[in-house]
């Protein structure tokens, strides 16, 4: 019952994050190619799920299943950091 409970939370984890990740896509590319963006963002959303697929059958027989998940939670933390730094941010206002 707690796998199918965790099962379903990251399903509506990621259900959540393709929405908001197309519409950050939208907001910061040019309009002109925003559509391009948008296609891209998906396909490599796709890429994302094939990659670690390829990384967990390479990793798991060398270090076992507990090295994924060091790799899952430190692999996003080094994109966000590069993503934190490329967005635009605006000042806060209060």
């Amino acid at each position: 019952m707690q796998l199918i409970t965790l099962r379903f939370l990251t399903g509506a984890g990621l259900g959540a994050a393709i929405p908001s990740l197309v519409a950050l896509t939208s907001e910061f590319a040019p309009a002109r190619r925003r559509s391009s963006f948008v296609m891209f963002t998906y396909c490599w959303f796709a890429l994302g799920f094939v990659a670690a697929g390829i990384v967990s059958g390479i990793v798991i027989p060398h270090w076992g299943w507990r090295a994924m998940f060091v790799i899952g939670g430190t692999v996003p933390l080094v994109l966000l950091v590069s993503l934190l730094r490329s967005f635009p941010i605006p000042p806060a206002t209060f």
